[in-house]
């Protein structure tokens, strides 16, 4: 069985909206930094809601190998990062959950959808 990776999604908001440049910075320089130091983890991104209300934001992680153990190893270094204080008070979590992929579709040159088997059948 091939492991296809997965996601590690987070809702979250600036609990000041008068501050929300130093919590893209914080993002940016701090959470982000740490979170690629994580094994398994490869790729960060951030989003803003187009949409009014809470949450504002969504980030992003993408984790390669077992999906599970780096979602934990990920869990573990932001709980030693919160021990530390290197969390900012601004970040309002909503939620945090890992997910693995079961099935990807892609465009193809035609612009028909292909589906891809993850798990190789």
């Amino acid at each position: 069985m091939t492991d296809g990776g997965g996601i590690f999604v987070a809702l979250t908001s600036c609990r000041d909206e008068e501050r929300v440049e130093e919590f893209l910075t914080w993002y940016a320089e701090v959470q982000f930094r740490n979170a690629l130091a994580v094994d398994g983890v490869d790729a960060a991104t951030l989003y803003r809601s187009t949409e009014p209300g809470e949450p504002g934001f969504l980030a992003i992680y993408s984790l390669t190998g077992d999906v599970v153990d780096t979602a934990a190893r990920f869990r573990a270094a932001i709980e030693d990062r919160h021990a530390a204080g290197d969390l900012t008070e601004l970040l309002e979590v909503r939620l945090a959950r890992a997910f693995k992929v079961e099935k990807r579709m892609t465009s193809s040159l035609s612009g028909s959808p292909v589906s891809e088997d993850v798990d190789g059948t």
